[in-house]
């Protein structure tokens, strides 16, 4: 954050599936609905940015995608 990549909205996001979801996955529905607080944009941009950072992960299962936290 102090490097300027990441707002406060994408901390308190990933604060919140830190806490909520640890090693869950969990889809951009499920995360808009949990965090009440984000736009379906704000989500969409989020886990795409913080899976480009690495630290999410995607799985395609059909046409949906589920997102977890990545352990390295």
């Amino acid at each position: 954050m102090s490097h300027g990549q990441v707002t406060e909205k994408e901390k308190a996001l990933w604060e919140f599936v830190l806490s909520a979801y640890g090693d869950v996955e969990f889809s951009t529905k499920q995360l808009e609905k949990g965090f009440g607080n984000a736009a379906y944009a704000t989500i969409r941009s989020f886990v795409l940015k913080f899976e480009k950072l690495g630290l999410l992960k995607s799985t395609q299962y059909g046409n949906r995608v589920k997102y977890a936290v990545r352990v390295n």
